[in-house]
């Protein structure tokens, strides 16, 4: 009888001790139930670096994700629209490095990288010809800039004869193209005086302009002077000239706001509100000319 009751007491412990543990299994499975087992790099199987369910960890991956041709095309524009509205405020695409705009476009950063960009020659043709139309100064180096103390046998890179003489001649053909249109301009305004901020060719006012700087460096051949003379043109525009200029400008503010009433800071031109400040200081002193004051008068200046 008594071994009878020792075998019942051991068969009641293990029950107790199996029923213990089993519950302390089920409590740590349901205290727990979705938590993921932590797997290493390594312990990652081929087929989960391949499911569609992986989420690149890269930010080169994430990038590779969102980044698209229409994307970067789409903030290219988005750019240049902040350039045409930033000149239209500031009169010029002189845009100051570390200028940004309200909506916090890095504007100025942007355009030294387009002049980096055509400097390394990475910059698209398209997108140059925007850029130079709308006002970016790409400067000397810009593809509307002749070089012409660059020996005959050389172009300005120092390259072979053969290739100097293809460059040349594309330079020849273009330089040819400005001039017809500067006959172009003068058939319609009476002569060659294309003011810097002429809208409708800006590409054309920037070459005049570059003419005159060539000649005073002894830099034109006697070709184009010539070619140049024929149809009018002044390399140095005397001061009668560059007082009719700021006229014929004053005539385009006029048709536009219908007054002449140009602010002396005027940012679309201040060279045009600084000359206009100049002609009613001469009024009042009497050292301004009959006949500029008969031009000016032509034109509603004082009324």
């Amino acid at each position: 009888a008594e071994a009878e009751a020792e075998a019942g007491a051991e068969a009641t412990d293990t029950d107790a001790t199996n029923t213990t543990g089993a519950e302390a299994v089920a409590t740590a499975e349901s205290a727990s139930p979705s938590t993921p087992t932590r797997r290493s790099a390594r312990e990652r199987t081929q087929a989960d670096i391949l499911s569609s369910t992986f989420i690149p960890q890269t930010r080169r991956d994430r990038q590779q994700q969102t980044d698209s041709p229409t994307r970067f095309v789409k903030r290219w524009d988005h750019h240049f629209e902040a350039l045409e509205k930033y000149k239209q405020s500031h009169g010029d695409c002189r845009v100051p490095p570390s200028y940004k705009t309200d909506d916090d476009i890095a504007l100025g950063k942007w355009v030294e990288n387009q002049k980096g960009f055509h400097k390394r020659k990475r910059l698209l043709l398209e997108r140059y010809e925007r850029l130079e139309k709308l006002g970016v100064d790409f400067g000397k180096k810009s593809m509307n800039d002749d070089d012409l103390t660059a020996p005959a046998s050389l172009d300005v890179d120092n390259t072979p004869i053969k290739k100097a003489t293809a460059v040349s001649a594309v330079m020849e053909e273009r330089w040819e193209r400005y001039r017809q249109q500067l006959i172009s301009y003068k058939n319609k305004k009476g002569n060659c005086n294309v003011p810097s901020t002429y809208k409708k060719n800006l590409p054309l006012a920037k070459w005049v302009e570059n003419q005159r700087m060539f000649f005073r460096q002894n830099r034109v051949s006697e070709e184009r002077i010539q070619l140049l003379q024929e149809i009018g043109f002044e390399f140095g525009a005397s001061k009668e000239d560059k007082w009719d200029l700021h006229l014929q400008e004053l005539v385009q503010y006029k048709q536009k706001y219908k007054h002449c009433e140009v602010p002396q800071k005027y940012k679309a031109n201040p060279t045009l509100g600084r000359w206009v400040t100049r002609q009613r200081q001469k009024l009042r002193s009497n050292k301004l000319p009959d006949e500029r004051f008969e031009k000016l008068n032509d034109v509603g200046f004082w009324e």
